[in-house]
């Protein structure tokens, strides 16, 4: 006899994504700056990983291959629009510290075969600096629209708990689903990380 889910009933991550539930949206999300709830944040724009490439053609290559350099990722950025103004906006300003950022959303997932929902935790931790900083437009009865980007230094992934993706530059980790790419790397470079 299979058990009908209750709402109340939460997926795995390995049922939600070996074709079980199906992932649908962002239920919602909260952002938390060096552990205080950043209320103002209205939108997030995550980075987009990608690799740096070397074009590689010559004899025994059937035309040309963009080959991704082992862990090596190109600039990545985060950038966060405000409804108004937000005190610690300002503080981000400041170069002397890294900031991070925790990124807590709630995925909405639907089982085909019964129509319920449930959903799934996601955190994205994010470390980095101020790179650009517009500061808006002031209109009468309207939203203020400031927005932060940043530059990522480090950028950590976690579905229902489990680490997904690691990348932290300035430490030479790159760990995919648990498998560090580049601590062979690092220990032919002979960094003790």
């Amino acid at each position: 006899m299979s058990s009908i889910p209750t709402p109340s009933t939460r997926c795995s991550v390995k049922e939600a994504y070996r074709g079980k539930y199906l992932p649908e949206q962002t239920i919602s999300f909260r952002v938390y700056y060096d552990g205080t709830d950043q209320i103002g944040v209205a939108t997030i724009d995550l980075p987009e990983l990608s690799y740096m490439t070397e074009s590689l053609s010559g004899a025994g290559i059937a035309g040309e291959i963009d080959s991704p350099t082992l862990g090596m990722t190109e600039s990545m950025t985060l950038k966060m629009s405000f409804n108004s103004v937000y005190p610690e906006i300002y503080n981000m300003l400041d170069w002397t510290r890294s900031n991070l950022f925790e990124c807590y959303a709630a995925v909405q997932m639907s089982d085909p075969a019964t129509s319920m929902r449930t959903s799934v935790p996601l955190r994205v931790n994010v470390v980095g600096r101020a790179k650009s900083f517009p500061l808006g437009s002031l209109e009468p009865g309207k939203k203020q629209g400031n927005e932060q980007e940043l530059e990522v230094t480090r950028l950590e992934v976690l579905l229902d708990g489990e680490e997904k993706l690691l990348v932290d530059k300035l430490n030479f980790i790159h760990r995919v689903d648990g498998t560090d790419l580049l601590a062979t790397v690092r220990a032919q470079m002979g960094l003790n990380v």
